[in-house]
């Protein structure tokens, strides 16, 4: 999404994405893992986050050792946001599904605001409906219905034969209904008629359980950090922002 309607900056030990008036992606990766957390590439980090107008997010994947590694990020400010296990599924035949729900592609700059609405409601954070209707040629933005109810969102994104899924949320009021689960098995049938050979997903520790029951196997465990004061500070940084629009970094 950064690609077509941010920014992406890559440097000799770390990656940048971002994407204006946007809480997503925005988030800081190092180039290579496994990589020790060395106080030169915290500095960096740190001051990367520092220097940018929106938050960003340290997305770091975990290892044997990686109880060392979080204190040093506490040590110099980080604090985890939360945590996401990478999945991945092998096709092979399709499921049953119950086609009940209706998975409707974003195509006009409408259907974008409703997106971006419902999938704040869903996550707790904002994606902004011009970096949605800007990206939607390269990536697949769905809205999800219950009859002539909008219950969610879901991103899809395929490369070669991998097909990846992104934002998959429902309502809250919606929730502990199965919708989740029958989303899931229309997209792994989805897949299969698009030729895609395997299944990626980050899953946070809530939906787990149900790509485990659906055949998904774990890949990796990756730990999101923000700096405590840029937390502290969002409100003011945006208004910061509005007041003089050609702070940049």
């Amino acid at each position: 999404m950064s690609d077509c309607a941010g920014e992406y900056h890559q440097f000799d030990t770390i990656s940048v994405a971002k994407v204006a008036n946007s809480e997503y992606p925005n988030r800081i990766w190092l180039n290579q893992y496994p990589n020790i957390l060395t106080n030169e590439i915290l500095k960096e980090i740190q001051s990367t986050s520092f220097q940018s107008i929106e938050p960003l997010t340290f997305s770091y994947f975990a290892n044997d050792g990686f109880q060392n590694e979080d204190e040093k990020l506490q040590s110099f400010g980080f604090v985890k946001k939360s945590e996401q296990y990478g999945m991945s599924l092998a096709l092979t035949e399709k499921i049953l599904a119950n086609n009940k729900l209706q998975l409707k592609k974003i195509e006009i700059k409408e259907q974008s605001e409703i997106w971006s609405d419902v999938f704040s409601k869903c996550f707790g954070y904002h994606i902004s409906a011009e970096s949605v209707y800007k990206s939607k040629s390269e990536i697949e933005f769905y809205l999800l219905y219950y009859q002539e109810n909008t219950i969610g969102t879901l991103v899809l994104h395929q490369t070669e034969n991998i097909m990846g899924v992104h934002s998959l949320g429902v309502l809250p009021e919606f929730r502990k209904l199965g919708f989740a689960e029958e989303i899931m098995c229309q997209i792994i049938n989805q897949s299969i008629e698009n030729q895609s050979k395997i299944i990626t997903l980050q899953s946070s520790p809530m939906g787990r359980n149900l790509y485990l029951k659906l055949g998904f196997e774990e890949d990796f465990l990756m730990m999101n950090y923000a700096l405590t004061n840029i937390l502290k500070s969002k409100n003011h940084t945006i208004k910061e922002q509005h007041r003089n629009p050609r702070i940049k970094w």
